[in-house]
């Protein structure tokens, strides 16, 4: 039995419904609301399964090492993909979410072949080893996420190299850690990542948390700020850091044309943070734009200009060389 076609009068496929078939492909009912425990588990051939739209509940390990399996449209009303649901999957690469997602569970993806995850604003919480890579390390070109994630389990990415992962959190989502196995095991333990977005003015949350400062050395601000200090009364003051990276000076502007206070030309303490969030120079003399900093005595590396006006603070991110 390859193809199945369910009748109509189908509303619920039950557990084990399907556990260890040979089926390739099969037709569903639209009034299917539910998937039981290992409904298609262990379906080694399976290569297609369309989930009616009325689906609102999947059980764990539903599609739990359907190994041929290659994309999923996750349903409308699904808010939560339970643990294991599709944990073994190796060829699963493309994934439509639906509007109303907010749980991935516990290795619900784990193994798949996703090289770029855009996650639903509805998504609110991710398992632990919840995209995991288990048999080698695989490249993820981008993890997106639209809105801000409240929680991302310990070693959600464990294995996976992820060259770009956009966050919309101002501040940093919660992540498990545990050190009484001697180590942080928290959301990128075991995974390595190139780039980290993170939005306008939300460097020094990240940096004083004391989970994603050891990413210092990867964040880098949202582009729609680049440049940009927002004041008080909504009017927008450019600030200029330059040249970067350096060899030895940087020097500090604002765009005076900007500006309606003679105040806002002040500059009044510049804080250089090297890239574990320690301060190394400080310079708290008032002082008018613009104004230069000598780093010809600190190391190469990265390093975080955190410049503090009469109105607002802002941080840029510098190098060193």
């Amino acid at each position: 039995m390859k193809y199945v076609q369910v009748p109509n009068t189908v509303t619920t496929i039950g557990d084990d419904a399907f556990n260890g078939s040979k089926i390739v492909g099969i037709d569903l009912p639209t009034h299917v609301n539910l998937f039981g425990e290992d409904a298609f588990a262990y379906c080694r051939s399976l290569k297609r399964v369309a989930m009616p739209t009325n689906v609102d509940t999947i059980r764990k390990e539903c599609f739990l090492l359907c190994i041929k399996l290659t994309s999923i449209d996750i349903p409308d009303g699904l808010r939560t993909i339970p643990s294991d649901s599709f944990n073994g999957c190796s060829l699963l690469s493309q994934i439509t979410w639906g509007d109303a997602v907010e749980i991935i569970g516990e290795a619900a993806f784990g193994d798949c072949a996703f090289t770029e995850l855009i996650f639903p604003s509805t998504l609110r919480s991710i398992g632990a080893v919840a995209f995991a890579s288990y048999s080698r390390i695989r490249q993820m070109d981008r993890v997106v996420f639209t809105a801000p994630i409240d929680t991302i389990g310990p070693q959600a990415f464990c294995e996976r190299h992820i060259g770009l992962l956009r966050f919309v959190n101002t501040t940093p989502p919660a992540t498990v850690i545990m050190p009484e196995y001697g180590e942080d095991y928290g959301a990128l333990s075991y995974a390595t990542v190139d780039t980290i977005v993170i939005p306008c003015g939300s460097l020094e949350a990240y940096l004083s948390d004391s989970y994603w400062s050891q990413f210092a050395d990867k964040y880098v601000e949202d582009d729609n700020c680049d440049g940009i200090i927002g004041v008080a009364d909504s009017r927008q003051a450019a600030v200029r850091v330059y040249p970067n990276p350096t060899t030895d000076v940087v020097h500090i502007q604002l765009n005076s044309d900007t500006l309606t206070q003679p105040g806002d030309q002040t500059i009044k303490t510049i804080i250089l943070y090297n890239a574990k969030g320690q301060p190394v120079k400080i310079q708290s003399t008032d002082f008018k734009a613009p104004n230069s900093l000598d780093l010809s005595d600190v190391p190469a590396g990265v390093y975080y200009l955190t410049i503090t006006t009469m109105h607002e603070t802002v941080t840029r991110k510098i190098v060193k060389q």
